[in-house]
């Protein structure tokens, strides 16, 4: 939206969004949106046979055969960003592109090799900065909205974060203390946690890790039976290279509360990997996305160039 309220955003569904890929010759965007990628052709007199173009030249997104010049500047912003900010929201547990079992289907099933779904429980955000244009790209469903976002710190990354979690579920923080722990400690003690069905009566060892009782169900909850979930991580451009952020902000809420978990950034010197467990309050979430952008390998998140 731009000050004077008029929408200046967009909303295609996937096929919509790679003919939009095909007129800007942009080739990826973005794996999270699960897009078809374009590869350039000899002709594109195709593309006016596509049905699609009457829709889009009615919306005002294609005139003729020219993309808006505002539309094709956020398109060319995913299309090579400078950082990309990623948050995987879902009602339920994320599943990460695995498909639920059906009825009379048994465990869970990897996608189809070529779909483009996402699970319907699930939505995406991708928040890219190229320069100082930053942009969003939302999927739900078959639909994928973008629109220009204003971000000017780690307060307003949280805040789109903590905003869209809420708008699928609310939960309270959990009333629990922050505690930090060994991060590869935390992950063997939880697998075997995780047979007994996190059974609260089973998490002794992760008592000796430092958790309280309080923390330690809270977390059971969570991890079993999550009614919302979102991960938050980030990604950084260099040349043709690209690199991930070091830590994952993990958000989940159970019927304890909301809890925040992320690996903490390591101190010069040290050996060992902690993983930060907090209740999910606005000042903790931001500073797990804080933690996040500040484990990104290339250099300052505000103002890093790929070239």
């Amino acid at each position: 939206m731009d000050q004077q309220g008029t929408r200046t955003d967009i909303t295609v569904n996937v096929e919509g969004f790679w003919m939009l890929q095909a007129l800007l010759d942009i080739r990826h965007v973005a794996p999270e949106l699960r897009c078809r990628p374009f590869v350039s052709t000899d002709s594109m007199d195709w593309l006016n046979e596509h049905p699609g173009m009457t829709v889009m030249r009615e919306q005002g997104i294609v005139t003729d055969d020219t993309v808006n010049e505002q539309v094709a500047a956020r398109m060319r912003v995913l299309a090579a960003p400078d950082l990309e900010v990623i948050a995987l929201l879902s009602r339920g547990k994320l599943l990460y592109g695995v498909k639920q079992p059906g009825e009379g289907e048994e465990g869970s099933q990897e996608e189809p090799v070529g779909s483009r779904d996402i699970p319907d429980n699930e939505f995406r955000v991708i928040l890219a900065r190229r320069g100082q244009h930053w942009v969003s790209a939302v999927r739900v469903g078959d639909e994928i909205t973008v629109d220009d976002v204003a971000i000017a710190d780690t307060a307003s990354i949280a805040a789109l974060v903590f905003d869209g979690l809420e708008s699928i579920h609310h939960a309270d923080p959990a009333a629990i203390n922050a505690v930090n722990v060994p991060l590869e400690e935390m992950l063997e003690v939880t697998k075997t946690w995780q047979s007994s069905g996190f059974n609260v009566f089973s998490g002794g060892d992760l008592r000796r890790l430092g958790l309280s009782a309080a923390t330690v169900a809270a977390l059971g909850q969570a991890l079993s039976d999550p009614a919302a979930e979102a991960a938050v991580y980030a990604r950084q451009y260099r040349d043709d290279a690209r690199a991930p952020s070091a830590s994952v902000l993990s958000l989940k809420d159970g019927s304890g509360g909301r809890i925040a978990m992320y690996q903490q950034a390591r101190t010069a010197g040290s050996g060992e990997s902690w993983l930060a467990i907090c209740p999910a309050t606005p000042q903790l979430v931001q500073v797990g996305v804080k933690t996040v952008l500040d484990t990104l390998p290339y250099g300052e998140w505000k103002t890093h160039s790929r070239v």
